[in-house]
């Protein structure tokens, strides 16, 4: 489940979004959970988004990331992609 493009943290995330279906990730709360700088957080989620494995949203002015009922079929196909570019 290993994509070579997510760092720990990323990894960890998804990890736990496939245990707790519907779970919301905002910058602040990733950024407590790995004590990391607002921007680090950002990116991470920002990357995740970019990858398709998870949505954004908006809950107020705060972004929302949440992961798509299908996260373990994106994450088998975006480690797939991810070997055969390599």
């Amino acid at each position: 489940m290993i994509i070579p493009l997510l760092n720990h943290r990323q990894v960890a995330l998804l990890s736990h979004a496939l245990r707790y279906a519907g779970y919301g990730y905002t910058v602040e709360s990733h950024r407590r959970s790995h004590n990391i700088t607002h921007q680090t957080s950002r990116t991470d989620l920002m990357q995740l988004a970019e990858l398709g494995l998870v949505a954004q949203g908006k809950r107020g002015r705060a972004f929302v990331f949440y992961a798509p009922e299908d996260l373990r079929s994106r994450i088998e196909a975006a480690a797939e992609n991810a070997s055969r570019t390599s």
